[in-house]
C-alpha cells in the first residue's frame, strides 16, 4: 500500500514537522494516539499483554515507515489500521495454535477431570444453601413478598401495585433483603 501524498503530522502536533526528527515526531505521535489504539486493539484481542505487544510493534512500524521517507498522509487512520491487521494476524496465530494443541489438550482434560464435585466442594455447597435458607427465614413478610414477586420477573412499578406501597418501598426492601442474603451467604464474610 502506497500512499502518494507527503507525511503530514504537523497538523496532528500543532508544531511544524520540521522541528525535531523523525524519532521526536514518533514520540508526539504515540503520546497522541497510544491510549486510543491501545483500547481499540484491547477491545479485539481481550488479552492486555498481547495489545501492549501489538501497540509497540505498531510504533515500531511506524518508525520504520516514517525512516524509510514513504510519506503517510494520516498518521492516525495508519496507525489504526496497522494496528488492526497486526491483532487480526495475531488471532489467527492464536487460532492455529489452538486448533493444533486443543484436541490433545481436551483429551488429556478429560482423563484428568473427575465430573463430580468435591467433597469439599459438596461440604461448601451444603453449608452456603443452610445459610440462605436461614437468612430467608429471617426476612420481614414485605421483604420476602418482595424478593418473590422480583424472582417471578416482576417490575419494581409492578410490585409496589400490587403491595399497595411506592416504588421506593421496593427498592428498600429488596435492598435490604438481598443484603442480609449476602451476609449470611457469604457467613459475614463481609
Amino acid at each position: 500500500m502506497t500512499y502518494s501524498s507527503r507525511i503530514d503530522i504537523s497538523s496532528e502536533l500543532s508544531v511544524p514537522a520540521s522541528s525535531g526528527g523523525v524519532e521526536a515526531q514518533a514520540k508526539r505521535l504515540f503520546d497522541l494516539h497510544s491510549a486510543s489504539l491501545r483500547a481499540y486493539v484491547l477491545t479485539t484481542l481481550r488479552d492486555p499483554a498481547a495489545t501492549d505487544d501489538i501497540v509497540q510493534e505498531t510504533f515500531v512500524r511506524l518508525l520504520r515507515q516514517m525512516n524509510s521517507g514513504v510519506p503517510i498522509a494520516n498518521p492516525q487512520a495508519w496507525l489504526f489500521a496497522v494496528g488492526r491487521n497486526l491483532a487480526a494476524d495475531h488471532l489467527t496465530e492464536r487460532a492455529r495454535y489452538t486448533s493444533i494443541e486443543e484436541p490433545a489438550r481436551s483429551a488429556w482434560r478429560r482423563e484428568q477431570a473427575d465430573p463430580a464435585p468435591s467433597a469439599e466442594q459438596q461440604c461448601l455447597h451444603s453449608e452456603r444453601t443452610t445459610r440462605v435458607e436461614r437468612a430467608l427465614k429471617r426476612l420481614s413478610p414485605l421483604e420476602t413478598q418482595c424478593l418473590r414477586m422480583r424472582s417471578g420477573g416482576m417490575l419494581y412499578r409492578q410490585i409496589a401495585a400490587s403491595l399497595g406501597v411506592t416504588v421506593s418501598t421496593v427498592e428498600s426492601a429488596l435492598s435490604r433483603s438481598i443484603r442480609k442474603i449476602m451476609t449470611e451467604a457469604c457467613g459475614r464474610c463481609r
